[in-house]
């Protein structure tokens, strides 16, 4: 067996029928398709979709990520593993280029391609837009690093088995951020992550900016889980949004209090705003999205990403019950 494709879904049989009609698998190439089902809502996953000898349902009761893509590692086959999620859509080369990168270079463990951000709706065009530029997601990141080269991580990765050997299971205690925690763990296998700008795979981003507040918030949230875990930090750009937070909160404003100087407080919101709307200008020139939207993304991300950061470092230190329900909860519709 060359190619295993494992597909973590959940409420999403609509989206899984149109990837599994568009994947693109290269010619004479021995695949199969692994599909966790978590659904709740939907009908069983194996009632809805053609069935085929190279296709299998696996039962995923828990729901969450980890647990369905560990239960299809352990039954895949594959010299090389792709994880896929039922929203993306995959170009015609990526599966061939992943598996070309792979066997030329035995320092790397993993490969993908840029991710190109969609929306549907005004809010979901800017959402898209937001979060594809650095200052929405930060330097070096796979959602907008548009350049060939080396990653943390990526967005559908293609794996080699023994990489996957070696490394082992996607920890189950990670509800968000289990592939962060994966790539981490490749790079301290001495292995390298590479993207490659020739191919791509699409994410459809949530179309409302309360979605994107949860969502956003469950990956701050999640992020001092790994730090605890580690023990270091396994981006700095991981930092950046809630050390300004709590600069600004601990800092800025307790020295307005006791100086009664305004600019300690309006200086820095008058810097980020001026730059989250120069951004959001660029976008609108370029891209014809809703400036105002995008300045309200780029803000709604940074503070809820800061705001689960802080408040999950609270439950890492001082919690009882580390998982609360909120942290679980989906954040899509």
């Amino acid at each position: 067996m060359q190619l295993s494709i494992i597909i973590p879904v959940k409420d999403e049989n609509s989206n899984l029928i149109k990837l599994l009609s568009a994947l693109p698998i290269p010619e004479n190439t021995d695949y199969e398709i692994l599909i966790a089902d978590g659904n709740s809502n939907d009908k069983p996953v194996a009632e809805c979709i053609k069935q085929a000898d190279n296709i299998t349902v696996i039962n995923n009761p828990k729901g969450f990520t980890p647990h369905g893509i560990n239960q299809c590692l352990e039954q895949a086959k594959g010299k090389y593993i792709m994880l896929c999620g039922a929203h993306s859509y995959i170009s015609h080369k990526y599966i061939e280029t992943c598996i070309q990168l792979l066997a030329e270079d035995d320092e790397l463990g993993c490969a993908g391609g840029r991710i190109i951000h969609t929306g549907h709706t005004t809010a979901g065009k800017a959402i898209a837009a937001a979060m594809g530029v650095p200052l929405g997601m930060g330097l070096n990141s796979f959602r907008s690093k548009k350049k060939s080269g080396y990653v943390d991580t990526v967005s559908v990765p293609v794996f080699k088995k023994e990489v996957v050997d070696r490394t082992g299971k996607f920890d189950e205690e990670l509800i968000r951020n289990q592939d962060d925690d994966y790539s981490y763990r490749i790079l301290n296998c001495g292995y390298k992550i590479y993207l490659s700008e020739n191919i791509w795979s699409t994410y459809e981003v949530r179309e409302s900016l309360l979605l994107l507040s949860k969502q956003f918030f469950q990956y701050g949230y999640w992020k001092p889980y790994l730090l605890k875990k580690h023990r270091t930090l396994t981006t700095i750009r991981q930092l950046i949004p809630p050390l300004l937070a709590i600069v600004f909160l601990c800092v800025c404003i307790p020295l307005y209090m006791y100086t009664g100087i305004i600019h300690l407080v309006l200086v820095p919101l008058i810097v980020y705003l001026i730059t989250a709307t120069a951004i959001s200008a660029f976008l609108f020139a370029t891209k014809s999205v809703n400036i105002f939207y995008t300045i309200a993304s780029l803000i709604t991300m940074h503070m809820s990403y800061a705001s689960g950061y802080i408040t999950g470092l609270f439950y890492v230190l001082f919690a009882k019950n580390r998982y609360p329900k909120f942290s679980k909860t989906l954040s899509r519709p």
